[in-house]
Formats: C-alpha cells, structure tokens, sequence
C-alpha cells in the first residue's frame, strides 16, 4: 500500500485500489468473526487453496509459533480475539466497528480507526 490511491485492477467491471481492498479485508475481519476463525484455522493447517506455482499451498509449514501453541490449546478461537485486544484495541463485541476519520490542521489526514468513535 502507498501513500496514493490509484485504481489498480478491475472487479465487477469497477475501478479498485489496493487501499480498498485492505480496508474491506479489516472490515471483514471486525465483522465476521466466523470467518476470521476459519480463516485463521486454514492458515494454520496450511489448507487455504492459495497454491504458489508448484502447487504448494503457500501457508503450509508456515507459523511453527502458531502451530505449537495449538498443540498447547490456543485455539484459532482465541487467536481471533487476541488479534482483536492487541491489533485493534477491541475489549468488546459492540465496538466492532471500523470508521474513516478526515483529520483536520494544517495538513488534514485520513485516519482509519476501530472500536468507539473518538473524537478528533
């Protein structure tokens, strides 16, 4: 990701940008839990279907940290809302919310933020 937005590929016959697609990937994240889990359980077992040219799955023999702690009970369950506190500072399931905040000074700046609304 740069410090621009360009429309950088084409999905549904529209313009996308890589900041997009970021944006709508944390979205996901915050807001389908299930799906997180599940995520994190394919990265993990090295089963996403994201093959590299050889046809290796691209995550597979991939975070050993990760794997170990499985063998020790951390669950991709608890992985999830350890991302949630540490990533995005996120205690509670109502404050699973991601909102855009322009900046205001003498360079205004786009801030991208998660939990309660804080005020500029």
């Amino acid at each position: 990701m740069g410090s621009t937005v360009n429309a950088v590929y084409t999905e549904n016959k529209k313009p996308r940008s890589d900041v997009l697609t970021v944006v709508r990937f944390l979205h996901r994240v915050l807001q389908d839990g299930e799906w997180a889990i599940k995520a994190i359980q394919s990265v993990l077992s090295g089963k996403t279907g994201l093959t590299s040219p050889d046809g290796q799955d691209v995550f597979a023999g991939r975070f050993p940290f990760l794997r170990e702690l499985g063998n020790a009970g951390v669950t991709p369950t608890i992985i999830y809302h350890d991302i949630l506190k540490r990533i995005f500072h996120i205690t509670g399931h109502w404050q699973k919310l991601l909102y855009f905040n322009i900046g205001r000074g003498c360079a205004p700046q786009r801030v991208l933020f998660s939990g309660r609304p804080r005020p500029w």
